[in-house]
């Protein structure tokens, strides 16, 4: 009996250089502000400029670095404050998501639910924020995509980069084994078409950001 081909993903230059700056910005060891130089950067890891560029475009996209043409490259400036505001405001579009896209989720779209929700288990076990922070995004969009409501997709594509520089290692604020219990409670639901059981594990997997930021404006005012 023929022994299966595994399909092995190569990941570009680019991509490599891509990863590794998203996770050094989540994590808070590239600071906002901070100035990103190409050619160091191309120097570190012997290749060439082009491949950082891209990453670095790429990361533009998602708003977590700001490319100022012939002057600098820089992570994008953010404070708590404003990472707090994106990630509420993100977890408010996801309740839509789920209160809209729920009752539309046929068995092409469990089957993508599924593979998600596998792969943030594995990531909030690992402690591995960058997947378990991509792949609740896609859960949600995907969600977003079947509720029929053409603007939420675009919504959580403006706010999700800021947001996700929630899950940087903070006390108290989304904790990688808070996200994976969780967001299981919440896929079951889904699963279901229990609307009312997703929403109450989606008010508790992002009720410790909440208190952060309550607990950030009671310090302001």
């Amino acid at each position: 009996m023929p022994t299966p081909r595994t399909r092995v993903v190569r990941k570009t230059l680019a991509d490599s250089v891509y990863d590794d700056l998203y996770d050094a910005i989540l994590s808070g060891d590239l600071a906002p502000g901070e100035i990103l130089n190409d050619k160091a950067i191309a120097e570190t890891y012997g290749m060439s400029r082009t491949p950082v560029r891209e990453a670095l475009r790429k990361l533009s996209l998602y708003q977590l670095v700001e490319m100022v043409p012939s002057k600098y490259n820089r992570v994008m400036p953010s404070d708590e404050r404003s990472i707090l505001e994106a990630a509420n405001t993100m977890y408010g579009l996801y309740e839509v998501c789920v209160r809209e896209g729920i009752a539309h989720v046929d068995e092409a779209a469990r089957t993508k639910l599924e593979r998600l929700a596998a792969s943030i288990a594995v990531a909030a076990k690992d402690e591995d924020r960058r997947p378990l922070t991509e792949d609740s995004y896609q859960y949600f969009r995907l969600l977003a995509e079947l509720s029929g409501n053409v603007l939420l997709p675009d919504l959580l594509h403006q706010v999700a980069p800021q947001a996700s520089r929630v899950l940087a290692p903070r006390a108290g604020v989304s904790a990688p084994d808070i996200v994976g219990k969780t967001f299981a409670a919440i896929h079951r639901a889904v699963l279901d078409g229990d609307r009312d059981a997703a929403l109450v594990a989606l008010h508790t997997m992002t009720e410790p950001s909440r208190e952060a930021f309550r607990r950030l404006m009671r310090e302001v005012d």
